[in-house]
């Protein structure tokens, strides 16, 4: 099956370190590191840029961590950060209100024998909603080099071998 694209891109890791070094690694890197920060829970990461690096579009990477045999199992989500997801998430609560409304008023409109000009305001909701959705893949295309910086590293550390002494340089996107 092919991946669609979605708002908040998922992925699975499997490392052979058991989840205790492996966090116990992820707190060694995150207190010497300048430019990401983040936590490591017992069974939960939690990366992002640090603020200095950070935009509107900026992600973060949250990591649940699970026993998979001597090793672990990392299943990761990237999502934006939690003020920008809880605007979108009243955006769209807003969006449906308003045409719960909107379709009410239509309906009271229509049964008075008026115009139910208000049913208009419904797919004017709908079309903004589907703006804001996506918006999501727009912010996704602006934020590509941290995403690709958060998982590398994610990735880096997971591997027995860790190697994160090598900067973490992101593909070149070229259009055309």
């Amino acid at each position: 099956m092919r991946d669609v694209p979605r708002p908040r891109p998922r992925f699975e890791l499997d490392s052979d370190l058991p989840p205790e070094e492996l966090l116990s690694r992820m707190k060694t890197f995150l207190a010497g590191n300048d430019r990401i920060k983040g936590a490591a829970l017992v069974d939960r990461l939690e990366i992002a840029h640090v603020r200095g690096e950070q935009h509107f579009w900026s992600p973060q990477l949250i990591v649940n961590v699970s026993r998979a045999g001597s090793g672990s199992h990392l299943a990761a989500r990237f999502g934006p950060h939690p003020h920008v997801w809880g605007m979108c998430m009243a955006i769209y609560l807003v969006l449906a209100f308003f045409s719960l409304i909107a379709s009410a008023y239509g309906a009271s409109q229509w049964m008075v024998h008026e115009p139910p000009t208000a049913f208009l305001a419904v797919p004017g909701a709908l079309v903004a909603a589907g703006l804001l959705f996506g918006a999501s893949f727009i912010g996704q295309g602006l934020g590509f080099e941290q995403m690709y910086e958060l998982r590398v590293t994610l990735t880096r550390i997971s591997e027995r071998r860790s190697g994160l002494e090598a900067p973490v340089e992101p593909p070149s996107v070229h259009a055309g």
